[in-house]
């Protein structure tokens, strides 16, 4: 049996269709865990090599609170060949996302995420959502130099959003001097 809707029904079905594609792909690359999803390819294959000798207990910390839906502080610096743990918490009682596949797959070598008291775990992913009053760490080195747009969202897919941080990864400052 046909069902003649008008002209306007391939639009709405195709509208519909991309709406539920959209949500369906949204938390795709959102780690819940920790741990990879299928759905995510390009993480550097150098990662291993940038963590290995890392003394974390001698990695620099920087803390960022998630609250009212908010990043504070929204702008970071990092300097390439370091090592960082950046400390997100969540003080909200909503979840909070951290999207930035730019900066957790090109930016940085991951060495591991731990997500509240879970055990920490490695791999390549496109963003964390932080549960409500919990905290992720992250463990990197700043691999490769640019500007990385940071979005609190778990639909990245939508065009038109507004950042909301954004992290750099410079040079190391002797580099700059000798230029």
């Amino acid at each position: 049996m046909r069902f003649a809707l008008g002209s306007g029904s391939k639009s709405r079905n195709r509208l519909v269709f991309t709406v539920a594609a959209m949500l369906a792909l949204a938390g795709c690359g959102i780690s819940t865990t920790g741990k990879q999803t299928p759905f995510v390819l390009g993480c550097l294959p150098e990662r291993a090599e940038l963590v290995e000798d890392i003394n974390w207990d001698d990695a620099l910390v920087l803390n960022i609170q998630a609250l009212e839906s908010e990043f504070s502080p929204m702008v970071y610096h990092f300097t390439r060949g370091k090592a960082y743990v950046l400390v997100v918490k969540n003080f909200d009682n909503e979840a909070n996302n951290i999207w930035a596949p730019d900066f957790l797959k090109r930016g940085v070598a991951l060495q591991s995420i731990q997500i509240g008291e879970g055990q920490p775990a490695n791999g390549c992913i496109n963003g964390i959502r932080i549960k409500a009053l919990q905290t992720v760490r992250l463990n990197f080195v700043a691999a490769h130099e640019g500007r990385f747009v940071v979005h609190n969202t778990a639909l990245p897919i939508i065009p038109g959003q507004v950042s909301d941080g954004i992290f750099y990864v410079d040079p190391p400052r002797e580099a700059m001097l000798e230029n």
